[in-house]
């Protein structure tokens, strides 16, 4: 009885120290704290076998043991008390080789070990336990944990930098916290040195871009392990009908055309696509790209829906996975506006005039935009124009101008009508909302000759007609001749001959008078 009991004894004495002894039992958790929904996946590196309280030794798993001695990742050896030492013999792990949070960052020491670990296991193809976005528990060991596939919650976001964990029964909960980076995209005009995301201008004006965004930092150490071609930075700007880019233009500071990126144009869409090899060496670096583009006869006048210029950033998030890119895009717009003008008697506007001449001057009162003379059948035409001018029967339209004041001035008026004496300034004035412009503008015309507001024309206040169709605003200023009064053509003959006439009579009074004036002198 007394053998049966110690026999049972030592069992369980037995059982109890294996128990005690052996880390496998032990399942601690590993818990990643990320809410963008990407999956990750640690894969174990090192065995950690308990030796006794609280000490471990450590070897290298299968997956990883042709990592070690390795002059292609980074040299590392692994010493028979478990630490990790660089080709130069600095220890970089060791003890517990917890991974060091506080140097959480490309710069220190074991996220250079972690980026050659991850390139790794990527070209031996090493897969893991995975872990998505929550806990898992794992058995003893020293994992490397990175993100193997990313979610669609955060479009900016580049796959975050791979972490180093170690997991012993004494440890029982681990949390990371994924550090990321953030791709970012902006687009804007530069106008009198400033950067806005919408201006107004004349057509045949340049409009000046800038693009400012910067590369992805993968935290790859040893990048040239990756596939070929497997990152990708990629900028595709699409220009709208009524704008032409200048192929001349295109200036990226800091890089070259040819060596570091080529660039493309055709059907309105400039494509700048960055070498494999450029977006590897310049990891964080910023990228400032700027062009220009000159607005055209065929852009959009007077609509919210202006002359848009949108850009495209496609960039690989995450090189552990095959293609996986993901889009930003931003967009600014140059809008113009424009009137237009018809001529008619002022006192019977259904009247076109034959033989009306006028010029329309820019907005220093100086320069003519546009010279229009009416046919003997009162239809206009254009003379001459340095601006998109076009006739619609009996209308006058001007298109592509910026805000501002327009002079129109008559140079010669139809047989029987009056000369304009003054001329009419038309004013543009850009329409805003909360200090944006929003693509349309409101038109007055003041001066003698323009038609007041009428009900039955529907002219409004500013004595301009608006009519809104095809999309777009139609403003026309409406100008009227005033008959003219004067003497009929054989009074203004006969008062020439009255004063012909009577000029010749004052000479022979004055012949006269000097001639007897020298015959009294003679006399005396």
């Amino acid at each position: 009885m007394k053998h049966t009991l110690r026999t049972i004894l030592a069992l369980c004495l037995t059982v109890i120290t294996a128990f005690c002894m052996s880390g496998s039992v032990f399942a601690a958790t590993v818990t990643v704290k990320d809410s963008n929904g990407n999956t990750y996946t640690a894969a174990k590196v090192l065995e950690a076998t308990e030796t006794g309280t609280n000490a471990y030794t450590y070897k290298a798993t299968n997956d990883f043991d042709g990592f070690f001695g390795n002059e292609d990742y980074g040299n590392y050896t692994l010493s028979d008390r478990g630490e990790i030492k660089d080709a130069t013999g600095k220890v970089i792990s060791g003890g517990s080789l917890a991974y060091d949070k506080e140097n959480y960052d490309r710069s220190s020491d074991q996220a250079t070990l972690a980026s050659y670990l991850q390139a790794y296991a990527q070209a031996k193809k090493i897969t893991g336990t995975e872990i998505k976005s929550g806990t898992t528990d794992l058995g003893n060991g020293f994992y490397l944990v990175r993100e193997t596939a990313s979610g669609d919650k955060n479009s900016k976001e580049v796959a975050s930098k791979p972490a180093l964990v170690s997991v012993t029964s004494k440890t029982e909960a681990v949390t990371i916290t994924p550090k990321n980076d953030e791709v970012d995209l902006e687009k804007k005009i530069v106008e009198n040195s400033k950067l806005v995301d919408a201006n107004d201008v004349n057509v045949g004006d340049t409009v000046n871009y800038q693009i400012s965004t910067h590369f992805p930092t993968y935290d790859i150490m040893a990048s040239e392990k990756l596939d070929k071609d497997s990152v990708v930075f990629i900028l595709t700007d699409n220009f709208s009908k009524g704008l032409t880019y200048d192929e001349k233009s295109l200036a990226i500071k800091g890089f070259k055309a040819g060596e570091d990126y080529t660039a493309t144009y055709a059907d309105g869409k400039l494509t700048i696509e960055f070498k494999d090899e450029t977006i590897r060496n310049h990891q964080g670096q910023a990228v400032v790209a700027t062009y220009t583009a000159v607005l055209n006869k065929d852009a959009v006048v007077n609509s919210t829906d202006g002359n848009p210029n949108d850009v495209t950033l496609e960039y690989t998030n995450n090189p552990n996975e095959l293609n996986k890119h993901k889009t930003l895009t931003d967009e600014v717009k140059t809008f113009t506006y424009g009137f237009e003008i018809k001529k008619v008697d002022i006192d019977n506007i259904t009247e076109d005039l034959a033989g009306a001449e006028f010029v329309v001057y820019d907005k220093d009162g100086k320069t003519p935009i546009a010279h229009i003379k009416y046919d003997k059948d009162g239809k206009p035409e254009v003379v001459d124009s340095t601006k998109e001018t076009t006739v619609k029967g009996d209308t006058i339209k001007f298109n592509g101008l910026d805000e501002g004041e327009y002079i129109i001035q008559e140079t010669n008026a139809p047989e029987g009508y009056s000369l304009l004496g003054e001329g009419i300034k038309v004013t543009i004035t850009a329409d805003k909302e909360d200090g944006n412009l929003t693509g349309t503008a409101t038109i007055t015309a003041d001066g003698n000759g323009v038609i007041d507001k009428s009900k039955d024309q529907g002219i409004n206040d500013n004595n301009v007609k608006i009519e809104n169709k095809d999309g777009a605003i139609h403003a026309i200023v409406t100008i009227g001749d005033k008959k003219g009064v004067s003497l009929p053509e054989t009074g203004s003959k006969n008062a020439m001959r009255l004063m012909i006439g009577g000029g010749a009579v004052i000479l022979l009074g004055l012949l006269y008078y000097g001639i007897s004036r020298r015959r009294e002198r003679e006399a005396e």
